[in-house]
């Protein structure tokens, strides 16, 4: 079977009669999980940090031959000697409990991967390190059901429902579209919790992973997005 990968996901091809369209991707770097290197070598080969790329897909050609068209690749792990973080302005205390996040699985970071100042020899393998561009830190320890994504409000207001309320947007690939409901149970946040990610959705956006379901409104059905798993901005309250 002809198999032809692409940078889509499940959410964004359900998604389509729903009006999701493809925007361009902006340059202040990919969305990444997050590990410690526990491998044992010199420095700065091992000791460093694991980055996997969020939502990575492949598109079957042959339909037939799977129930859905499209099925998850598991990206392979990119291995970064350093992060920089200069460009977020963090402190040492910032940096240090960020990276207490990182052990802990908590963390979530966006930045551009960049040369590393090897003093290997240049027949090495050249070295990467990440220049941060941002950081999160998950509400909780819940797993990450469905795709990453950044939901703000869009600034809509409607006399009736289903409503555009938000704007969604899938990290890493671009593709956006407009929900009509937030649900945020599943993502079992505190009530605190519940007020900080309604501020964010209120600014910059809520960086979760979520589901679709049919949203019912007063005058017809519309999309709703459940939130599996919440991240908030770091630094900044967590709760």
């Amino acid at each position: 079977m002809k198999v032809v990968r692409k940078l889509v996901t499940v959410f964004v091809l359900t998604l389509l009669s729903y009006g999701a369209v493809a925007q361009p991707v902006d340059i202040v770097g990919d969305y990444y999980t997050i590990e410690p290197d526990q491998r044992y070598c010199p420095t700065p080969a091992c000791g460093g940090w694991w980055l996997t790329k969020v939502n990575q897909y492949t598109v079957a050609a042959d339909e037939s031959v799977l129930d859905a068209s499209v099925i998850p690749i598991v990206p392979s792990p990119v291995y970064v000697a350093a992060i920089d973080y200069r460009a977020l302005g963090l402190s040492d205390r910032e940096i240090a409990e960020f990276q207490h996040q990182i052990l802990a699985g908590r963390a979530f970071i966006r930045g551009v991967l960049r040369p590393y100042p090897s003093p290997w020899p240049s027949w090495f393998r050249p070295l990467q390190q990440l220049a941060a561009t941002g950081t999160w830190v998950a509400a909780n320890d819940n797993d990450p059901v469905g795709p990453y994504l950044n939901v703000r409000n869009s600034g809509i207001v409607c006399i009736t429902t289903p409503c555009p309320y938000y704007d969604v947007q899938e990290l890493n690939t671009g593709y956006k579209t407009a929900a009509h409901e937030l649900d945020l149970k599943r993502a079992r946040l505190t009530d605190k919790q519940t007020e900080l990610a309604r501020r964010e959705v209120a600014g910059n956006g809520l960086i979760m992973t979520g589901i679709r379901f049919e949203s019912q409104g007063q005058t017809g059905t519309g999309l709703g997005i459940a939130a599996t798993k919440v991240f908030f901005t770091f630094p900044g309250p967590t709760y």
